[in-house]
């Protein structure tokens, strides 16, 4: 799509400081993005004279005359100096300043930078790392007198949902436990044991490693 014919029209600046990591990256996931929505995008070390927007992707190189409504991306205010050139760009000709999260841009509002000129959107991944449950491992016989405290774990079934728990538990009497944890969404894999102990604790031993928390909730032994 010609950048003339589209319904608007945005560039992308990025000084060279900048090419060859990541803000480049989201220069261009920016390009990709944009485009499949419609959007004619360019990008160039330079802004452009003949687009609707030209948007900086750090604001460190926005501090220009600009010829059409302009944007800049902002992130690391880490010193008053950033500060104070980011307040001098949104009151003189920058439209508004991107930043990466709501609390850099309270930072840069009690600084004394407009509101109005600011927003922020959180950054994107790569989609490389999925979700997934929290692992709680358990590895402890159950007791008629309820020595182990379980009941900790059904008032907690009863409280909250718990979907985004995986439960390993290691031990005998956990049957109706599992039932109830189960119930509440959480993933439970229940290993009762056997007459074979050893067996029984390489088992245990092989799962450890898959724990993000231990857990035991007995009061015995301090």
């Amino acid at each position: 799509m010609d950048i003339k014919d589209s319904p608007l029209r945005i560039h992308l600046v990025l000084h060279s400081d900048n090419e060859g990591w990541i803000i480049e990256k989201i220069a261009i996931r920016l390009r990709e993005q944009l485009s499949q929505l419609g959007v004619a995008v360019s990008l160039s070390r330079e802004q452009r004279n003949d687009v609707d927007i030209n948007h900086w992707m750090s604001y460190a190189f926005a501090n220009v005359h600009h010829h059409t409504r302009a944007t800049m991306q902002i992130t690391h205010i880490d010193d008053p100096y950033k500060a104070r050139l980011i307040k001098g760009e949104l009151q003189q000709g920058v439209d508004m300043g991107i930043c990466m999260s709501s609390d850099s841009v309270e930072r840069l509002v009690h600084l004394g930078a407009p509101r109005e000129k600011l927003c922020y959107v959180l950054p994107a991944h790569d989609g490389l790392v999925k979700s997934r449950r929290i692992c709680i491992g358990i590895t402890t016989n159950l007791y008629t007198d309820g020595r182990k405290r379980e009941s900790f774990l059904l008032r907690l079934a009863k409280d909250i949902n718990l979907d985004v728990f995986r439960f390993q538990i290691f031990g005998s009497g956990w049957d109706h436990i599992v039932s109830q944890l189960r119930s509440t969404g959480a993933t439970v894999e229940f290993y009762p044991g056997s007459d074979d102990y050893q067996t029984d604790y390489a088992c245990i031993l092989s799962h450890i490693p898959e724990f993000d928390y231990y857990l035991y909730m007995g009061m015995d032994e301090g």
